[in-house]
């Protein structure tokens, strides 16, 4: 793994938001402790893709939907505080590919079978003074 901190996770993201929307859909899995940088990362991919209004963590809502100046729809979900992976068909876990162009999802590993297959799986962890990251990709 690569040594990588806060500014790497958002030059990291603008990479990836070039690679991503050349895809018409595309579900991205994020994995790490808290506080590695998971939701730092997202924040930035939409900026860079032109989102200009508040970014909040979907920590307690489980589940924030945004629109692009595009008219693409980003979803960012944030499985952390789910019980059981069941409880994604409240969220509507089965409809997020039909609504959106590119879903971001944090905690995958909570998610069990109900999630959509991710085009890119990144893996960013913390150990007090040094952040890592792994990319993996099916492309």
């Amino acid at each position: 793994m690569n040594q990588i901190n806060v500014n790497e996770i958002k030059k990291l993201s603008k990479m990836t938001a070039q690679f991503i929307q050349t895809y018409p859909q595309a579900v991205i899995y994020l994995r790490g402790d808290l506080g590695a940088g998971k939701t730092t990362f997202v924040q930035e991919w939409l900026k860079n893709s032109g989102y200009q209004d508040i970014i909040n963590s979907p920590t307690y809502q489980l589940v924030n939907e945004y629109v692009l100046p595009n008219q693409k729809i980003a979803i960012h979900a944030d499985l952390y505080r789910l019980s059981s992976a069941d409880e994604l068909l409240y969220l509507d876990v089965d409809e997020w590919q039909n609504r959106a162009d590119w879903i971001f999802i944090e905690w995958p590993e909570k998610g069990g079978d109900y999630l959509p297959p991710a085009i890119l799986d990144i893996t960013l962890t913390f150990n007090g003074s040094q952040r890592f990251l792994n990319l993996k990709t099916d492309k």
